[in-house]
């Protein structure tokens, strides 16, 4: 395994331990929620599918360095 890949397996390791901040996902639970198409502009009515992953303030969190 790489190092980088080692890195981001510690780092969402760490984040997965803590609650999100940003929304009801509890420790061990990854962050979900909505997100529409780029392209498209958000107004009332716009469609939007769910999402999973962190939020990069669980991360801060974590004392993760979401910058580099």
């Amino acid at each position: 395994m790489s190092s980088i890949t080692t890195d981001l397996a510690e780092a969402f390791g760490a984040a997965r331990a803590l609650d999100c901040p940003l929304c009801p996902a509890l420790a061990g639970d990854e962050c979900i929620y909505s997100t529409a198409p780029v392209s498209m502009p958000v107004v009332p009515g716009t469609p939007v599918r769910p999402a999973r992953g962190y939020h990069a303030a669980r991360l801060d969190a974590a004392g993760v360095d979401v910058q580099a």
